[in-house]
């Protein structure tokens, strides 16, 4: 099985008259779509009207997630994935806090934080299930608190060891949090100690390329630097590509991240 990984932060709208506002990045965000086509992609801060009207433009995605208000409400961890490659068999979204059940903010953080997460089957041409399977997990990590970041992916880790073992993983988002970071060491120790998140955007790109691996660039277009997002794949998956998509689409950046994009098989 061949797979087409995204992870993107769409930015959150607050002020209408922005120039950076959706209502003017849409043109570019969807330019991204139809031109990267990924099979899975999961999103960073859109809410539920945004990821309607990138329903409405891509049919052929379907999407699970809860805003982090809980229901509809706030910003999402969305999954969107294509309905012809894939059957959504299980699906949820936690908190990162001692309550997670629940909305609910966790270790100092500014907002309340999710995981989204979703197993799929996986179809044929025919839209059959073909007996393979794949779980995605999406999140935003806290900005301001490295507790929160900390914490929160053990959460998250835990939860895929409990859960996922010997299971094809991708785990993604935007972590606000350099490679050499303590929340990153949580992966690390993960992969050492239980063989999950062998594989990594970074080390599958970065490492080998140019210093240009930045991921956040505030609509500037600055390349060099360190990536804060991020996909991570179990030992199941191998990770063929990785590229960071630099560029603008339609005249402009779709959004104050640069994407993700990484193919693989399982």
């Amino acid at each position: 099985m061949n797979l087409k990984i995204s992870t993107f932060n769409l930015k959150n709208d607050h002020w209408p008259l922005l120039k950076t506002h959706w209502s003017r990045r849409k043109p570019a965000v969807c330019a991204f779509f139809r031109e990267e086509n990924p099979d899975i992609i999961g999103t960073q801060e859109l809410k539920y009207q945004r990821i309607l009207e990138l329903l409405k433009t891509f049919p052929e995605y379907g999407f699970i997630g809860e805003g982090r208000q809980g229901g509809q409400l706030g910003e999402y961890c969305a999954v969107f994935y294509k309905k012809t490659k894939f059957h959504c068999i299980s699906q949820g979204t936690f908190w990162l806090s001692k309550c997670p059940h629940k909305k609910s903010r966790g270790w100092l953080a500014m907002f309340p934080r999710i995981c989204t997460w979703a197993t799929f089957s996986v179809l044929d041409g025919k839209l059959h299930e073909t007996g393979e399977q794949i779980s995605v997990f999406n999140t935003h990590l806290d900005h301001i608190s490295p507790y929160a970041r900390t914490d929160g992916l053990l959460q998250i880790t835990e939860f895929i060891n409990e859960n996922f073992r010997n299971q094809g993983v991708i785990l993604m988002g935007d972590f606000n949090a350099k490679p050499d970071s303590r929340a990153l060491k949580v992966i690390d120790a993960m992969s050492e100690e239980n063989g999950i998140f062998t594989g990594s955007s970074y080390r599958g790109f970065y490492s080998t390329a140019s210093p240009n691996g930045k991921t956040y660039h505030g609509f500037h277009g600055s390349v060099v630097g360190k990536p804060m997002d991020y996909i991570f794949t179990s030992k199941e998956i191998t990770i063929e590509r990785v590229s960071v998509v630099q560029k603008k689409y339609c005249g402009m950046y779709p959004s104050d991240h640069f994407p993700i994009v990484l193919t693989c098989k399982k």
